[in-house]
């Protein structure tokens, strides 16, 4: 065998793996609290806001740490990256099927999410490395395979934990993901490692210009609001929000949570044709982000506010944000479209920080909007009611009226590059 053969067969093989890691690093995104925020409160008898912020720990480090992946990926390559990250988010998973000790669990999310955070950028660079001429396609392939993470962390893992406890789940989550890791580990040993470029720094002028245009502003607010609206509750207490207040069960509240991951993976693509369609216009889809996370927001208002305790109402607002929260292709798009060249990886990093820095603040603000009024326990089951999801949707729909605000300022572009302020 040749050995530009073997170097092709061996960088398909280290793609496959990364984009296992990939959906890991989903799954790990949203199943704390989200999928067992109930067997959480019942294993460590604690409030709200110490589960949330189980989920908000994740998110903290997951978000600070774009700002710096990036760089480290242009400077040491993708692959080195991920053979430092890809170990502690192996100790991290593993650590999470702990639960002798909150304090503890919480120190394996902080590891897990710094370990997860460097998996994207550094895909990305993996990508562009190995297959150049069909970076798209086999982007959006990984993208459907690391997104499934976040769908099999909603229905499908529920059940699992309703046959085998928390614990065991977890550590199952957590050996696949050392073995895929030591398979990645393996491919690297077998393979070339790309040299290290001396010549990329970490540029703080780099953060300040792409900050001082007023447009990144805005599109931030936009679309890092509407995916971090839907997001968050997602991860943390959208299945117990059904399960308490519409009173569906387990099983069809992690199904419902499963439909609008799947719906959310599908529309990024579905947006990125429809625009296409419509002349790569841009500014009709980031309307659509704004007033569509606005909507929902007042859907779930009002369910509670007037006491609407059918499923049915909830669960449209929460496939409304499903579509309105994942605008990534028309995001990136205007970002291309609208900085200059050497400014577009920044704007990246700075737009992937700020989505996850409102998601583990909202995720921690939710905890706190919960416990103000005490929850009544049956079973042993902390269930809250109108009054503590109408302060948490109270906060949504501000948020949401933030995104429709901003979606006004942004400039159509019609997929060519032009000049903002």
């Amino acid at each position: 065998m040749s050995f530009e053969r073997r170097e092709k067969i061996l960088g398909f093989l280290l793609l496959v793996l990364v984009s296992i890691l990939y959906f890991f690093a989903n799954l790990q995104k949203v199943v704390v609290p989200g999928s067992v925020f109930n067997e959480l409160q019942q294993i460590f008898n604690c409030d709200a806001g110490s589960v949330t912020g189980l989920g908000a720990g994740f998110m903290y480090v997951y978000s600070l740490n774009q700002l710096t992946v990036g760089v480290l990926a242009d400077r040491y390559s993708g692959t080195r990256v991920i053979m430092v990250g890809g170990a502690l988010f192996c100790i991290g998973s593993l650590l999470s099927a702990y639960s002798g000790s909150l304090a503890v669990l919480m120190f394996s999310r902080i590891l897990t999410g710094f370990g997860a955070s460097v998996i994207y950028l550094s895909m990305l660079k993996l990508i562009f490395r190995i297959t150049p001429e069909n970076f798209t396609v086999v982007l959006g392939i990984i993208m459907i395979v690391g997104y499934s993470g976040s769908i099999v962390s909603g229905a499908p893992f529920v059940k699992f934990v309703n046959a085998f406890g928390y614990s065991k789940c977890m550590l199952t989550v957590g050996i696949v993901t050392v073995v895929c890791y030591a398979l990645f580990l393996i491919n690297v040993l077998c393979s070339k490692l790309p040299p290290v470029d001396q010549c990329v720094k970490l540029n703080l002028t780099s953060f300040k210009n792409v900050l001082k245009q007023k447009h990144n502003i805005h599109l931030y607010m936009t679309t890092g609001i509407g995916f971090a609206v839907f997001y968050s509750m997602q991860m943390t207490i959208g299945k117990k929000y059904m399960e308490d207040f519409t009173g569906l069960s387990s099983d069809k509240a992690g199904l419902l949570m499963s439909v609008t991951m799947v719906i959310s993976s599908c529309n990024a693509f579905l947006l990125a044709l429809l625009s296409k369609l419509a002349g790569n216009r841009r500014r009709p889809f980031m309307y659509f982000c704004g007033f569509g996370t606005l909507a929902g927001s007042l859907m779930l208002l009002s369910a509670v506010l007037f006491d609407i305790r059918a499923w049915q109402l909830s669960a449209a607002a929460w496939i409304l944000f499903s579509f309105a929260g994942n605008c990534s292709t028309i995001q990136v798009a205007i970002q291309k479209e609208t900085n200059p060249a050497n400014r577009v990886g920044t704007s990246l990093s700075i737009g992937n920080c700020f989505s996850y820095l409102i998601i583990a603040i909202v995720g921690t603000l939710t905890g706190k909007l919960l416990e103000i009024f005490p929850p009544q326990i049956i079973d042993g089951i902390k269930i809250y009611g109108r009054n503590s999801y109408l302060a948490v949707f109270i906060l949504l729909t501000v948020l949401g009226g933030m995104t429709a605000v901003n979606a006004i300022f942004l400039k159509e572009t019609r997929g060519k590059n032009i000049e903002v302020n």
